[in-house]
């Protein structure tokens, strides 16, 4: 019914000229500013990238245990030749030792009890990230707590708990020839 009759306009799009060159701009003379010898980077130090451990599902089951207050005796005593259940256990001792600590600094007045209630709140971070480690069959070295683990003589406690002390190679053990026989010193005096 309608029709349009107003003409249609074209939108006109403008066209940029194009660039002229510009004359080039004299430069002043500026003094010449010798570069400075960069500051040493360091060097990213390499981190050893850590694979689990291949453990079975009981020894993960054990190390799990070990981090449950005092159990890490039952942990050695019931996997006495697994070394990834000996980490762990010691690491479940070392946390129990140190909680008595904390306790005894969180029972000390003011700001010394303080420091005791934060000791223990970090055990507890730890206890779990010990227990997740231990999931992901991966042993757990902290600083501090890797120095206390050390500290605990596993094969003793493990030789008190069952009655047996713990088999461990020796060097002289292994310098043994082929049918197991050691050679005699060296500067023995004949008789």
């Amino acid at each position: 019914m309608f029709q349009d009759n107003q003409p249609q306009v074209e939108p006109q799009v403008q066209q940029q000229p194009q660039s002229q060159p510009q004359p080039a701009v004299q430069q002043q003379a500026q003094p010449q500013v010798q570069p400075q010898p960069a500051a040493p980077v360091a060097k990213p130090v390499a981190t050893p990238v850590v694979a689990p451990e291949q453990t079975t599902q009981e020894e993960r089951m054990w190390a799990i245990i070990a981090y449950i207050a005092f159990l890490g005796i039952i942990t050695l005593a019931i996997k006495p030749k697994s070394d990834f259940c000996k980490h762990h256990a010691a690491n479940g001792l070392a946390i129990f030792i140190l909680w008595f600590v904390s306790l005894i600094v969180l029972a000390m007045p003011s700001f010394i009890g303080a420091i005791g209630g934060l000791m223990l709140l970090a055990l507890t971070a730890v206890d779990v990230l010990g227990i997740l480690k231990a999931i992901q069959s991966y042993k757990l070295e902290l600083p501090i707590l890797s120095t206390v683990a050390k500290l605990i003589p596993t094969d003793s406690i493990i030789g008190s708990v069952t009655g047996k002390i713990p088999e461990t190679t020796t060097q002289a053990g292994q310098q043994g020839g082929s049918d197991g026989s050691q050679n005699p010193p060296v500067n023995t005096p004949q008789a």
